[in-house]
């Protein structure tokens, strides 16, 4: 099928905790106009202790090569990769062979919404006393996410689809939550004073596609937890699609 965008983030290439398999599965069986690239697609944070595998070669590749048969390839750093903006950051707009890269994006949709494109680390100092993956720390968060390769390994010798153990424990987790809502927040915030009909962010690894305060607010999940990612079909509808069973999990339309 065609799609005319692709919004990916948070794929953290680089990491034993990456699925980006089920990503390049997903884009061997589509195509795409544009694919923006939503910030901690390689996890630099963790290069002393990279596991690099043919299956992040490979998305590499595919990237490099979609951009060069003329497919619009943005990306905005993240926090994970923020050396990049560090390289770029005497320009607002850098290119790395044909793929763009800037720290914000704006998109005109299909259905003519102007939204902002963002990883959404910014707003990491607004909530840092709040949210329950700050209190836990990096090296808790990473225990859940083994636990939950680890769950999943189990689950595979038994039969049974990927299902996210650390997403679910997020979600039961009030402080957990509340960092969600405050990010949703933020980014409503912004959408509202800088003129934009609605944003696409991931940063947080939690999935969804909500309208707050009139405004589309769209978190397109990760590729080590939801294994989700958002598209725009040719007639402006956007997706959030589970890619471990290829569902449509959410959707909208401004009709």
């Amino acid at each position: 099928m065609h799609y005319k965008s692709l919004f990916v983030s948070d794929i953290h290439l680089g990491t034993p905790q990456c699925r980006v398999e089920f990503l390049l599965q997903f884009m061997h069986d589509n195509t795409f106009d544009n694919i923006f690239l939503i910030g901690d697609i390689v996890d630099i944070w963790a290069h002393k202790h990279w596991k690099w595998n043919i299956n992040h070669n490979t998305f590499i590749q595919k990237i490099l090569r979609e951009s060069r048969k003329g497919t619009n390839v943005v990306y905005i750093p993240g926090n994970h990769d923020e050396a990049i903006r560090e390289v770029f950051k005497d320009n607002p707009i850098a290119f790395f062979g044909d793929i763009k890269i800037v720290n914000e994006y704006s998109y005109d949709s299909v259905c003519g919404l102007k939204l902002l494109l963002m990883h959404g680390d910014e707003f990491d100092g607004a909530i840092r006393n709040f949210g329950w993956l700050y209190s836990i720390g990096d090296r808790a968060y990473a225990l859940a996410l083994w636990l939950n390769t680890l769950f999943n390994k189990c689950r595979k010798l038994c039969g049974l689809r990927y299902w996210s153990l650390s997403a679910y424990l997020k979600s039961k987790v009030k402080e957990a939550v509340q960092v969600v809502n405050n990010f949703e927040e933020l980014v409503t915030r912004k959408c509202i004073m800088n003129g934009f009909d609605g944003v696409v962010f991931g940063h947080i690894h939690t999935a969804s596609i909500k309208v707050i305060k009139t405004k589309l607010i769209m978190n397109d999940g990760d590729m080590c937890e939801s294994m989700t990612c958002i598209v725009e079909t040719t007639e402006g509808i956007f997706q959030l699609r589970k890619l471990t069973d290829d569902t449509i999990l959410a959707s909208y339309n401004k009709g």
